[in-house]
C-alpha cells in the first residue's frame, strides 16, 4: 500500500484498498491479510515539505468552527411574511447573502440580487461590474416561471458592500418594474 499526499492536498493516491483516518489505518493486501498503514501530513511548501506520522501525541491538524448560540455567530433570516411582495432588505449595511427562496405568483418574474441599503424602485440598474456603482449595483439576476419555488445559495457567501436587498420584477434583466407578486426569505450576515 502507498500513497503520495502533497501540501497542497491537490493529490492523494492510494493503491490497492481501503484506507481510515486515523493513527493506524489498514489495507487489504491480499483477499485474507491486512497490513497496517501509518498516516502522515505534510507541513511546509515545494522543497520544504515535511512529512509528520499521525498519532494520539501528534493529531492530524483539522480546524472547525464551534457551535455558538451567541447572536453575533448566527446569520439573520428573514421573511416577506404571509402577504406576497415586491422586494426584501435582508441587510441594510455590508455584510455577506447566504441564500435565499423566492415563491412566485400567477406571473412569471426577474429575481435581482442587489447590492443596496433598499429598494431602490422603478427605473434602470446598474451592474456590479460597470465601476459605477457607489450607491448599489446588481449582483445577480434570474428569470424565474410564474408559480415556482426558486431556492438561491451561495456558497461561499457573496461579499456585499453597501447591503443585500431580493426584488421581483415584471421587467429585466436592468429595469426594475416593481411586482408584488412574491413571497421572498432569505439569509445574509
Amino acid at each position: 500500500m502507498g500513497f503520495e499526499m502533497r501540501s497542497t492536498l491537490k493529490k492523494l493516491l492510494l493503491a490497492g484498498g481501503m484506507v481510515a483516518i486515523g493513527a493506524v489505518a489498514w489495507a487489504q493486501v491480499g483477499p485474507y491479510m491486512t497490513n497496517p498503514v501509518t498516516m502522515m501530513f505534510l507541513t511546509g511548501t515545494g522543497a520544504t515539505d515535511q512529512s509528520t506520522p499521525v498519532a494520539p501525541a501528534n493529531p492530524l491538524p483539522v480546524t472547525s468552527g464551534v457551535p455558538s448560540s451567541a447572536a453575533s455567530a448566527g446569520i439573520s433570516s428573514k421573511t416577506t411574511g404571509a402577504a406576497a411582495a415586491a422586494s426584501l432588505v435582508l441587510k441594510a449595511s455590508a455584510g455577506n447573502f447566504y441564500g435565499a427562496q423566492v415563491n412566485t405568483g400567477a406571473s412569471a418574474v426577474w429575481v435581482y440580487l442587489l447590492d443596496v441599503t433598499a429598494d431602490p424602485g422603478n427605473g434602470a440598474l446598474v451592474g456590479c461590474g460597470t465601476g459605477a456603482h457607489a450607491a448599489g449595483c446588481i449582483v445577480r439576476w434570474y428569470q424565474v416561471p410564474a408559480n415556482t419555488t426558486f431556492p438561491i445559495g451561495e456558497s461561499p457567501p457573496l461579499a456585499m458592500t453597501n447591503g443585500v436587498v431580493l426584488v421581483c420584477s415584471s421587467t429585466g434583466p436592468f429595469t426594475e418594474t416593481q411586482s408584488a407578486t412574491c413571497e421572498i426569505s432569505g439569509e445574509a450576515k
